[in-house]
């Protein structure tokens, strides 16, 4: 080993062992940072996919059955309990506004 004074031999081990400690838990730290982030960008790209399923029961392109069964299983993949809401009946839409028109690619066929 190298011929170093007594004291900082002493001091080597120990101040191997805390940098080592602190490589890991920032190793550790940076994957729950990665972890997190990508399961917030999953639940943010799964809220825009139900809104628009959402949309798609409004305008009567898909059924209040199929979108709960939808809804359950974007649940059951995110591991939380789906909130029971009330049903869209067609009364409860209001009819468009004069002048507001939908895009080509909206129209039901």
């Amino acid at each position: 080993m190298l011929n170093l004074p007594e004291p900082l031999r002493r001091l080597i081990w120990p101040s191997l062992s805390l940098v080592a400690g602190l490589l890991v838990l920032a190793a550790a730290v940076y994957y729950l940072k990665v972890w997190l982030r990508d399961r917030a960008d999953d639940s943010g790209g799964q809220l825009l996919l139900l809104t628009e399923y959402r949309e798609m029961v409004r305008r009567g392109q898909l059924s209040e059955e199929e979108f709960r069964k939808i809804k359950g299983r974007m649940a059951a993949a995110l591991g939380v309990t789906p909130l029971r809401e009330a049903s869209i009946s067609p009364t409860d839409v209001s009819p468009p506004v004069e002048g507001d028109t939908e895009p080509e690619s909206e129209h039901r066929t």
